[in-house]
């Protein structure tokens, strides 16, 4: 009976270690010979020239019941298309008063194409604004 008692709070103190550590918001990186913060991320690199400057980014969403449920119309239009690469499902959507501006990489001009008439087919959308990159290889 003792082994048993031992085994389980063993079990629970491991528990309770790997719950502190959630919640203190603590990860270990998935590759011990690499830490979490030199993974990047595929459109780094696309990010940066929005940094410091006047451009849109996301956090420039209207969050006015109408302009976001144009990004959300959009967004599911985007999501439920099989064709679309990833990078293509995941590009900025960003609506302020009925404008919608797309910015991110596409694999070729069909799929940008294929993206602005989804968001140009939204009823209520004014004019998009296609800032969408082609992907050169």
């Amino acid at each position: 009976m003792g082994k048993i008692s031992l085994l389980l709070t063993c079990g629970a103190m491991a528990l309770a270690s790997a719950a502190c550590e959630k919640a203190n918001g603590e990860q270990k990186p998935t590759d011990d010979s690499k830490p979490r913060s030199s993974f990047e991320a595929d459109n780094t690199g696309r990010n940066v020239r929005e940094r410091d400057t006047t451009e849109l980014s996301p956090k420039d969403q209207n969050n006015n019941e109408f302009d976001l449920q144009v990004t959300k119309d959009i967004r599911q239009k985007l999501m439920a298309d099989g064709d679309l690469s990833m990078n293509a499902k995941n590009v900025k959507v960003i609506t302020q008063d009925g404008i919608v501006t797309l910015k991110g990489a596409v694999k070729n001009d069909a799929e940008r194409q294929n993206i602005v008439d989804k968001a140009k087919s939204i009823a209520t959308v004014k004019r998009v604004d296609d800032q969408l990159d082609v992907e050169t290889k």
